[in-house]
């Protein structure tokens, strides 16, 4: 029968003892989220509330420019809000497709309220459709100088609630990404009124089920990935993210 040696013994005792106060740091490095984006001189910045933040620990990570803005890849965002995330896509003849795929991320993508821009296609432009709206018109305030340039969008047609990137990326057969025109999602019983041309709308969202706060509502979703979503709202009355882990709600 082995017997271990007390040396080898009292090494193995002192060499897990130690690992323990590395797996705590690591552990709270993992699940910590640092919510608060400030410029690189520490100056200004911009505080999100849960889920988003600017680290690992985040449950939806975004990213942080050198100046103190939240951004999605390489595109400025406008504003996050309990519904979705508005980022700004300035008109650009020569950005690469292989960019939209920046904005999807693991727990949020474009709705199906936006057409996609694209330049450089092999089909010529046609009319797109966003619910009930055609913006063939638009194309004008975001066409290119070069008038060898062919420009074509991509929209669904179907009941999907999401873009689906490799369709997209296969269907128009385009080699630029030029910018995107998202139409304002007032309810979803209701046809969007209004356009914002160099606009994408993002919709997000947090797998798994409900965890909300007892004075919130849960809208049950299923992400593009197929999988079970979900996001919290305060009910009328109520103010706050809406969720458990987050500062929940509270009386308004």
């Amino acid at each position: 029968m082995f017997r271990a040696k007390p040396t080898f013994v009292l090494l193995l005792i002192t060499f897990i003892f130690g690992l323990i106060p590395w797996i705590k740091a690591h552990n709270s490095s993992l699940s910590f989220c640092n919510r608060t984006c400030a410029s690189k001189h520490g100056s200004g910045g911009l505080t999100l509330p849960y889920p988003f933040g600017f680290s690992d620990g985040c449950e939806i990570k975004l990213n942080c420019s050198a100046t103190g803005k939240a951004t999605v890849g390489e595109f400025p965002i406008q504003f996050v809000n309990g519904d979705g995330i508005r980022v700004n896509i300035q008109r650009k003849c020569n950005r690469s497709l292989k960019t939209v795929a920046q904005l999807f991320g693991p727990n949020y993508a474009p709705t199906a309220n936006n057409a996609i821009l694209l330049n450089n296609c092999t089909e010529a432009a046609f009319p797109c459709e966003i619910p009930s709206i055609l913006v063939q018109t638009h194309f004008s305030s975001v066409s290119c100088s070069d008038s060898n340039s062919t420009i074509s969008c991509y929209s669904e047609r179907n009941k999907r609630a999401f873009i689906d990137l490799e369709r997209l990326k296969k269907e128009r057969k385009c080699e630029y990404l030029l910018s995107s025109i998202s139409a304002e999602s007032l309810n979803t019983s209701e046809a969007p009124v209004s356009l914002a041309v160099e606009v994408v709308e993002l919709g997000w969202w947090l797998e798994g089920q409900c965890r909300c706060d007892v004075n919130a509502n849960c809208r049950e979703l299923v992400s593009p990935h197929g999988r079970k979503a979900y996001r919290c709202n305060c009910t009328e009355g109520f103010e706050g993210d809406g969720y458990k882990a987050g500062s929940g709600c509270r009386k308004g």
